[in-house]
């Protein structure tokens, strides 16, 4: 399976860590795609950086892909691996953790926020492309399609600067209730 990483290559210091990240998962292939910047709107940057790494799957004729952003941190030496073994055979999305969404009994949600680590399926990949771009893309997918998310999570996003937020970020109360692997 492609991995692509939406990396911001102004940041060192998230490219040491998440190669510690990647060699303690066992994760030799992949494929940075450069974040984006648009002066005007966040959003749209992220938005942009995202459906570049689905506009690529798409031209490769790829079966599916998956995405993580360069600040993802994986919950345990086995994460990554744990979220492939459990892969369900029909989703749109299957995401390896979020933070707002309420997960259903058969592990759908409708509505969520977490795009640090995901997997896009095929037929889904034209929906995906074609969302607003002024729109947060997890936020402009809700109620799109399937979305399966991995319990328990095997991956989170490391606290500290939030280029969505422009400013340092703790995300652990949005973890609580939530079950890590």
């Amino acid at each position: 399976m492609k991995i692509a990483v939406i990396h911001n290559f102004d940041a060192g210091d998230r490219f040491d860590r998440l190669m510690n990240e990647f060699q303690e998962q066992g994760i030799k292939e992949f494929s940075f795609f450069p974040a984006v910047y648009d002066s005007h709107s966040v959003k749209r940057a992220i938005n942009l950086a995202h459906k570049q790494c689905v506009q690529y799957a798409k031209d490769a004729h790829l079966p599916e892909i998956c995405i993580m952003e360069d600040d993802v941190h994986f919950t345990n030496p086995d994460s990554f691996s744990y979220f492939l073994r459990n892969k369900p055979s029909d989703f749109d999305i299957y995401l390896s953790g979020i933070y707002i969404g309420e997960i259903q009994k058969d592990q759908t949600v409708h509505n969520f926020t977490g795009f640090h680590c995901y997997i896009v399926n095929k037929k889904f990949y034209d929906i995906y492309l074609n969302t607003p771009l002024d729109e947060h893309i997890d936020r402009a997918l809700g109620g799109l399609g399937k979305y399966i998310v991995c319990d328990p999570f095997i991956a989170i996003q490391y606290n500290g600067f939030s280029y969505n937020t422009k400013m340092d970020m703790n995300y652990d109360s949005l973890l609580e209730g939530r079950k890590l692997y």
